[in-house]
């Protein structure tokens, strides 16, 4: 992510936007570690997320019934799980863009796009829930393929004693 020349400083003052006065520290402008009781912030025309799902190799997965056999159906339908799993996991990070403490991006949309191998795009919407998960997990089903349920993870000793004093 690049600042380009032609952005202007800005600062709000009295509810208003209003530009800086040049060679002025950002530190004045709140971009510091100090968190600054003056309401401050930076516009910007436009901030690109960059994600990549490369779905080249998942081609060659198979995903074998309990008689060793494969079929394009279940591997297809296993295939589009793994897909949505990552689609979810790149609108989940989109979620919550933190740049750190107290400057936070929200999107404006869920727009992405596919490039295929011969370089056309298509426009694709990122899900904002999990409902294309589940029903790509009950096509699965239907092809005998199964997945685990909920996991719940549990710190150990040392990690709880960590955590106790404040180190976590």
């Amino acid at each position: 992510m690049g600042i380009t020349t032609d952005s202007e400083p800005c600062q709000i003052i009295d509810g208003r936007l209003q530009l800086t006065e040049k060679n002025m520290k950002p530190s004045t402008l709140g971009h510091g570690n100090v968190i600054s009781s003056l309401e401050k912030g930076a516009f910007v025309d436009h901030i690109e997320l960059t994600a990549a799902i490369s779905l080249s190799r998942l081609s060659r997965y198979k995903f074998l019934d309990d008689n060793g056999k494969d079929s394009e159906e279940r591997n297809a339908a296993a295939r589009e799980v793994l897909v949505q799993l990552a689609l979810l996991g790149v609108a989940r990070v989109m979620d919550r863009l933190d740049l750190r403490s107290g400057c936070e991006l929200y999107t404006s949309g869920r727009e992405a796009s596919r490039i295929s191998a011969d370089g056309t795009r298509t426009t694709i919407q990122l899900p904002s829930g999990t409902k294309e998960v589940k029903g790509a997990i009950n096509a699965a089903a239907k092809q005998g393929l199964a997945f685990a349920g909920p996991l719940t993870l549990m710190a150990g000793n040392a990690l709880e004693r960590l955590a106790a004093k404040g180190g976590v």
